[in-house]
């Protein structure tokens, strides 16, 4: 019983943590931020999007690298010693910090927890995009994500932007800056 489980969760393991998977989880977060922020600007709403994809990013990243160790139980490298010391840093500033509500569900507009997990992923996950192919998907992507955020700023900058800068808006237009969609 306790063997079959254990292959169980390595094959399953391997199916999850494999570099296409890697690679659509990078795109997908690196694009749905942007698309996100638009979609909720619409509905003047500020902000609401992007923790929510950045949380959701940060539990599919992680179930990912709890897989890529179960799958690779014996195939170590020194960036994931790394991802282990920032991670077991994290959880002691997060222990012993004085609002863990605060900590773990952010206040106002701060990071949570999960947040830094969905970076500790993110960064995790690029290191095992190997293949050229996978590489040039997440430099469309990159490229895509900078068009889809210079067409608001360039149309901040003339004014044409219909939707304004949620903090410090005053200085925003004083000052001619652009804020773009994050």
């Amino acid at each position: 019983m306790k063997r079959n489980i254990k292959e169980k969760a390595i094959h399953y393991s391997k199916i999850i943590a494999t570099e296409k998977n890697f690679t659509l989880f990078i795109i997908l977060t690196l694009v749905l931020i942007p698309l996100g922020e638009i979609a909720t600007l619409v509905h003047n709403e500020y902000f609401v999007s992007q923790p929510v994809i950045v949380d959701f990013a940060g539990w599919v990243g992680s179930i990912m690298a709890v897989a890529y160790f179960i799958a690779n139980r014996k195939k170590y490298y020194p960036s994931d010693f790394f991802l282990f010391t920032l991670f077991v840093f994290a959880v002691i500033s997060s222990t012993f910090s004085h609002d863990r509500n605060q900590t773990l569900f952010g206040f106002y507009y701060d990071e949570w927890f999960i947040h830094y997990m969905a970076y500790f992923a993110l960064m995790f996950a690029a290191t095992n995009v190997k293949k050229l192919k996978y590489k040039e998907y997440i430099l469309a992507a990159f490229v895509t994500v900078t068009a889809i955020n210079i067409v608001p700023s360039v149309l901040e900058s003339v004014g044409a932007w219909p939707y304004y800068a949620y903090f410090g808006a005053e200085s925003h237009e004083e000052n001619k800056w652009v804020y773009g969609l994050t």
